[in-house]
């Protein structure tokens, strides 16, 4: 008589076991020794086929795949954006991949959402410096821009909750000041691409500084930053 190969029970007529199959007393057994060596069964994906589709255990949509959500649709609206935008998206552009490149230098260790929330706001500021100059509004704009680069570098230097809130709270009142003149812009001008362009902008930062908001409240104070 042989015994099972999990409890060394006698084993009672099974059928459907073959000579050369592990002999169990019963199906319980069989999905405990299975569970054990990470096999939950012949019609479960491997971990591995999971993780690459982005699907989880229980068969729902994983991280990954709320990612690449979020990644098709944050680049469709880039897209109408900048075809109705134009030439006012190039500067932020530009400095928001410049920032986050040297941010990614200095900072090695930061994590995706403290650069992009500390790049996309460089971007905003240089964007804003160069229409002042151009406009010949400088003085006018100083005090602004000066406490949103010290908030900036502030954010940089010592991520937190109250950077980001202090930064929040800002590109929201600013989003409502915008939207207020863009709705009485002549569709099409000038001040209308801008001010889309600066929405598109603050929308981008207040969404990856919620995303390093909770990044901070769920991981350890002396992880939280590091990948």
């Amino acid at each position: 008589m042989k015994s099972c190969s999990e409890c060394n029970k006698e084993l009672s007529p099974f059928e459907g076991i073959s000579q050369n199959d592990l002999h169990f007393c019963n199906n319980l057994c069989r999905v405990l020794y299975e569970r054990k060596i990470g096999n939950a069964g012949p019609a479960a994906k491997p971990a591995k086929a999971r993780v690459a589709t982005g699907e989880t255990a229980s068969g729902k949509s994983g991280p990954k795949t709320r990612i690449r959500i979020f990644e098709a649709l944050a680049t469709a609206i880039g897209a109408a954006v900048g075809g109705y935008g134009g030439w006012n998206l190039v500067v932020p552009f530009v400095g928001i991949v410049a920032a986050f490149i040297l941010f990614g230098k200095l900072r090695p260790s930061a994590s995706v959402n403290l650069k992009s929330a500390v790049s996309i706001q460089v971007g905003q500021a240089v964007w804003l410096l160069v229409g002042a100059i151009l406009l010949q509004a400088l003085p006018a704009a100083a005090l602004e821009l000066v406490g949103f680069a010290v908030a900036i570098f502030y954010l940089a230097l010592r991520p937190g909750i109250v950077p980001i809130s202090i930064l929040c709270v800002y590109q929201v009142g600013m989003s409502v000041l915008n939207t207020v003149r863009l709705l009485a812009a002549e569709e099409g001008s000038m001040v209308s691409k801008a001010l889309v362009v600066h929405l598109f902008l603050r929308a981008g930062a207040i969404a990856f500084m919620v995303l390093l908001a909770r990044e901070i409240l769920s991981k350890d104070p002396e992880t939280k930053l590091v990948k």
